[in-house]
């Protein structure tokens, strides 16, 4: 929440359903969404581009994904020069 604050309240509320979307992700994988790596993102990737999005029933589009690891990328950054948790 922290890390979200700081965006304008329609970015924030879409960053969250895409952090949501990460978690739920690594979930299925039994994994936690900040030990995740490289590979594990360009897989999550190629599963967002391949399999039908729930909010569209269709595979996400270059925009979207682009959109969803900024969103990955700043709350990873945020993790480990802000909050200290990685």
């Amino acid at each position: 929440a922290g890390w979200l604050v700081g965006h304008p309240t329609n970015t924030a509320k879409a960053y969250r359903r895409d952090l949501e979307g990460w978690a739920a992700w690594c979930a299925r994988l039994g994994m936690h969404p900040l030990a995740a790596e490289r590979h594990h993102v360009d897989l999550w990737v190629r599963h967002l581009t391949s399999e039908p999005q729930p909010r569209t029933g269709r595979p996400a589009t270059a925009a979207t994904v682009v959109r969803k690891l900024s969103a990955l990328a700043g709350f990873s950054d945020y993790a480990v020069h802000e909050a200290g948790v990685l």
